[in-house]
């Protein structure tokens, strides 16, 4: 009683009610987490890019200002250390030449005035040799006749009674007040007598800086701000010339009354609630229309005549899940009776090709050893290490003739350890030339394809009168579409017997008075089994023996997918 009510539980469950439902949560959920995640998101990101806005500008403008007051810096440099004017000012004042120099002057101020928006005014302190001063001073026109005469006044007093530190007097801007007003204050001095310099009005300075918006406040000071009121964010940026900080203040409810997130989305939630019952209907579509439509495709698939195919179980309802089932049984029983005839023809070849592996094995072991020995009997202790070297790389290569396919390059290395090991033993009477299309040297093939006719051309082209000469190329060509390579072997001995060629050719396995050409049978049988049709070969006389073998150009990458 109990299993069965624990049965009837999990049909109700799984039933097209309870779906509807669990559909609906599982649609809204999401979409409320959405809405709160994008506020969040959007908010953030507006919040950033309204800053990095901000910041910019203030930078921009901190810059401007610098480059004014780095300008205004020489001039006072070249007007104190190098300016003729000056020069003629302070052995005479009353004379006219003099006179004529003030003016030059004056007027070099109010140029340098009209350009330098940010710098107040100018001045120029003077004692001749006769100890009569001159003081010449020009300031913005925005700049009151009072506050110029303030001005004036307190420069004056300043520099008569020495109240300026080192640093001014080095030519650094510093903070300096006069009649209650803050300004930068920058002097050159050239001796006691001398002394030219420039300042500027924090005040009208932080009126010629707009703010882009009546929620952000400018402010300057020549020390770096606390920026701990509430509600408000700040943005600081240092001049490079002073000891200047240039500080906007955005308020954060600015910032937050720009994201209007959810009000856009009111109108999307009214649209959704008015489409609900048709999306009631798609539900319906899509829990039982939609799995009755597939079905009927999927049973028309396997009727076509794919027998690998099988419904796949996607979380449908019980009754369309049961009728998958069924079917998926029916067509493993189907299955199950061609696998068991293809199995077997499978696993015949590949022990077959298992078995044509395992015939090519190493045969020069004992010559290797013996030629390590005699050398190392003899003191050529190097040519020892080069042979243990090069037979070592050799029989390590070997060891993957289990493999059924190895790179190109591989097989490339493999055939000069084992020509350098032949040179040494036959000291110089063969001669090899190698070429590979660098397109295709990483493409597969199988393993001692090349060596095997290289052995041969060791054993059998090698003789007392000539130098034996090896060449192997592999060059790349394309045959419908597709990559395929061309390898060429050859040597300039006696050739094949002409009795044997349509033998080999043919793909027989061959037996003569030099015994068993084992080696080229098992290459050609391994082609065939591995590439089919796809690979082909030829062996002919030129020069000495040759064969050609055209197979298709395959990467490890594409066998990995396959």
């Amino acid at each position: 009683m109990s299993e069965s009510l624990g049965i009837n539980g999990r049909v109700k469950r799984n039933s097209i009610a309870v779906k509807l439902n669990l559909l609906l949560l599982a649609f809204l959920v999401p979409l409320v987490i959405l809405l709160i995640a994008s506020i969040a998101a959007s908010r953030r990101s507006l919040i950033s890019q309204v800053r990095m806005t901000h910041a910019e500008m203030c930078q921009t403008y901190m810059d401007q200002v610098d480059d004014q007051l780095h300008q205004a810096q020489s001039n006072d440099v070249n007007l104190a250390l190098f300016s003729n004017e000056v020069q003629i000012i302070s052995l005479d004042i009353r004379s006219a030449a003099a006179q004529y120099a003030q003016t030059a002057i004056v007027k070099d101020f109010e140029a340098s005035l009209s350009t330098a928006h940010y710098i107040t005014g100018f001045f120029l302190m003077c004692t001749d040799q006769q100890g009569e001063e001159v003081f010449l001073h020009r300031a913005s026109s925005t700049v009151t006749m009072e506050d110029r005469h303030h001005m004036q006044k307190a420069l004056a007093e300043t520099l008569h009674t020495h109240e300026l530190s080192s640093a001014v007097d080095t030519g650094v801007w510093q903070p300096f007040t006069a009649d209650g007003r803050e300004y930068l204050l920058h002097m050159t001095r050239n001796g006691s007598d001398i002394a030219a310099g420039a300042y500027v009005d924090l005040s009208a300075l932080l009126a010629a800086l707009r703010s882009p918006t009546e929620y952000a406040v400018f402010r300057l000071s020549t020390q770096e701000p606390v920026t701990l009121e509430s509600g408000v964010s700040f943005i600081t940026v240092k001049s490079k010339t002073a000891d200047l900080y240039l500080s906007e203040a955005i308020q954060d409810s600015w910032l937050t009354a720009s994201l209007p997130i959810v009000q856009q989305y009111l109108p999307v939630i009214g649209l959704f609630l008015v489409l609900l019952p048709f999306f009631c209907t798609f539900l319906v579509h899509r829990i039982v229309i939609s799995p009755l439509n597939r079905l009927t495709a999927d049973i028309d698939h396997i009727h076509s005549g794919d027998l690998d195919y099988r419904i796949p179980e996607r979380g449908e309802s019980n009754e369309i899940q049961v009728v998958n089932r069924a079917l998926n049984a029916m067509v493993d029983e189907i299955q199950n009776l061609k696998v068991h005839v293809y199995e077997a023809a499978l696993n015949e070849q590949k022990a077959r090709l298992r078995n044509l592996q395992l015939q090519i094995r190493p045969h020069f072991l004992i010559n290797s050893l013996n030629m390590i020995y005699n050398s190392i009997e003899s003191g050529k202790e190097k040519q020892a290490c080069q042979l243990i070297l090069h037979t070592t790389d050799y029989f390590r290569y070997m060891e993957r003739i289990q493999e059924n396919l190895v790179p190109l390059q591989d097989e490339i290395k493999h055939i000069s350890d084992y020509l350098d090991i032949q040179a040494l033993r036959y000291e110089g009477r063969i001669e090899r030339e190698i070429s590979v299309d660098p397109m295709i040297a990483d493409m597969l093939i199988p393993p001692v394809l090349i060596q095997c006719f290289i052995e041969n051309a060791v054993k059998y082209a090698l003789n007392m009168e000539q130098k034996l000469k090896i060449q192997v190329r592999v060059t790349a060509f394309e045959k419908e579409f597709s990559p395929y390579a061309k390898i060429e072997i050859g040597d300039n001995g006696g050739g094949f017997p002409p009795e044997l060629l349509e033998q080999i050719n043919a793909g027989k396995r061959i037996h003569d008075e030099r015994g068993s050409h084992t080696g080229i049978s098992n290459v050609i049988q391994r082609l065939s089994l591995i590439f089919g049709d796809q690979a082909s070969w030829s062996f002919y006389n030129a020069l000495g023996a040759a064969a050609v073998f055209t197979l298709p150009a395959t990467f490890a990458d594409e066998e990995n997918e396959a």
